[in-house]
């Protein structure tokens, strides 16, 4: 597979995924505003999801579904939400988010110092609630979460709400490597 990845030829979609094909490639144009028939050109992680529609298009969704939780009342917020690419991507090693999160996270209201103290390893900087965060958000994706974490979380979220936060985590995180495939480098 050359990377990074170039979205296949219409024509070389199978019938059956066609739709899904299409609806991976029709959130695209809408997204940057392109007028349908125009020329697109995909970023390599959607053109890796218009490679393989099926799966391609419901991962799409579900991303969706993800950064509409903070519009919700028992789930987690905005905020919440992108400290999750915060961490990751410090964990990561991986700079793909950092650029467009960073402005998101403190429009969402993440504190710069936050980000800072993340960054240079200083969690003793971070507020309780931040910390609370990054610890739940590390137990997830390393399989190391504690009851402790997961009562104090649910607690802060709600049952539903603990649940979509470590989900999103993990969603995240096959994000991350499917970006990975797609390009180069990370």
């Amino acid at each position: 597979m050359p990377r990074p990845v170039q979205a296949p030829d219409p024509d070389d979609i199978p019938e059956g995924e066609r739709d899904a094909y299409e609806r991976v490639i029709g959130r695209q144009l809408v997204h940057q505003n392109i007028a349908a028939g125009a020329v697109l050109k995909l970023m390599p992680y959607h053109a890796a999801l218009a490679a393989a529609p099926a799966p391609g298009v419901l991962i799409s969704e579900l991303g969706r579904v993800f950064r509409g939780r903070g519009e919700l009342d028992g789930s987690y917020s905005h905020a919440d939400r992108e400290w999750v690419d915060q961490v990751l991507s410090i964990d990561h090693g991986f700079n793909g988010f950092l650029r467009s999160h960073t402005l998101d996270g403190v429009s969402a209201g993440i504190r710069i110092e936050a980000i800072e103290a993340l960054r240079a390893g200083r969690l003793e900087d971070l507020t309780d609630d931040e910390r609370l965060l990054t610890t739940f958000i590390r137990g997830v994706h390393l399989g190391t979460l504690t009851d402790e974490t997961w009562n104090l979380m649910e607690a802060r979220l709600g049952q539903r709400g603990a649940i979509e936060y470590a989900m999103f985590v993990m969603f995240l995180q096959l994000v991350m490597r499917q970006l990975g495939l797609a390009q180069e480098t990370v």
